[in-house]
């Protein structure tokens, strides 16, 4: 039997990854979209058969067929959508960021496990080859006990038709706050430990509220160091535009690398080097796993449980990490 979903924000998020990956999943069926958009709205409806529309997401939460809803419009509008959502008896999985405030994002975690229905979190990176990969050899303790995690993604940002969108996201965190949240969220998972000390310094190019580039040191409860880097000023004014991603963790008995020059940060190469050989994946699934998460979210619903994603507890802790590593970022604006 087939999960009904609704989801409320149509926007780009939606369009270049939900939308197309929920008719990928047999276990859900879209039924209703969302939007102040009317023009977009429609727009998405006809490209994706979706036959109930609403300008307001509070008569898609009327209809009584929903069981679930996913939340793809920009973080400062979740906490309300979300504690109506759930008010309303449906099951919510959130795009990330969770909330532009932990307080926000607590109260819908309380929400949720006052309601009895699933809140998730839109932290796709766990369910991303080599990402999951890392994941897997760090439980089987092939390299021993980590003591350095490393976490880089540089990104040229939107451009072109896309600076409207980059303007957003700056304003609401840049990239620290809005893509950095993925890679607190993987600090946390692959280590199974809650962030001690955060310290951080950040740089203005573009002139935007927030810094453009930002560099975390942390320390980790369990005595793991760490470095987190983000930035949306990577190529941007270049001829060609760029993406560099890595991640390594280096342990008593070996070390990981994962390396993409490529583009995507699925599109790269992993090395694990442990006392008994290397062990060398290449990875060429670019694009971000959607179908992997709605189905895991259908299964978090139908086990009532969540199941191989995150949680709104995870998101909250994300941002927790990730605000304060903006607010210690933040300076005076330099050209």
């Amino acid at each position: 039997m087939t999960m009904k979903i609704g989801l409320v924000g149509c926007g780009s998020v939606a369009d270049y990854g939900h939308l197309p990956a929920i008719g990928e999943v047999e276990e859900v069926e879209l039924i209703a979209l969302a939007d102040l958009n009317e023009r977009q709205l429609k727009e998405q409806a006809s490209k994706y058969d979706v036959k109930h529309t609403f300008t307001d997401y509070r008569n898609l939460l009327e209809m009584k067929e929903l069981e679930a809803v996913v939340v793809t419009t920009p973080a400062n509008t979740h906490h309300r959508i979300v504690l109506d959502a759930l008010d309303a008896g449906k099951h919510v999985l959130c795009e990330k960021p969770i909330s532009d405030e932990p307080d926000k994002g607590w109260e819908m975690v309380k929400a949720a496990k006052a309601t009895g229905k699933i809140l998730a979190v839109c932290f796709e990176y766990r369910l991303w080859g080599p990402f999951k990969d890392i994941k897997v050899w760090l439980d089987k303790n092939l390299i021993g006990p980590i003591h350095v995690l490393r976490l880089i993604y540089n990104w040229n940002g939107p451009n072109g038709e896309g600076q409207r969108r980059k303007l957003h996201m700056t304003v609401e965190g840049g990239p620290i706050y809005d893509c950095g949240v993925h890679y607190f969220d993987l600090g946390r998972w692959y280590l199974n430990s809650e962030y001690k000390q955060i310290n951080a310094i950040g740089v203005h190019v573009e002139g935007y509220e927030n810094p453009d580039h930002v560099i975390v040191t942390v320390e980790f409860e369990n005595g793991t160091i760490g470095l987190i880097e983000e930035s949306y000023i990577y190529t941007t004014r270049s001829k060609d535009w760029h993406k560099f991603t890595q991640v390594d963790v280096i342990g008593t008995n070996g070390a990981m690398c994962y390396l993409s020059t490529h583009g995507s940060p699925g599109v790269g190469e992993l090395r694990v080097h442990s006392p008994e050989e290397t062990i060398v994946t290449n990875y060429e699934a670019g694009e971000k796993p959607f179908a992997a998460l709605h189905r895991a979210f259908a299964e978090s619903v139908k086990r009532g449980k969540i199941v191989d994603i995150a949680s709104g507890e995870d998101g909250v802790k994300a941002i927790e990490a990730a605000g304060k590593a903006l607010n210690l970022a933040r300076r005076e604006k330099s050209m």
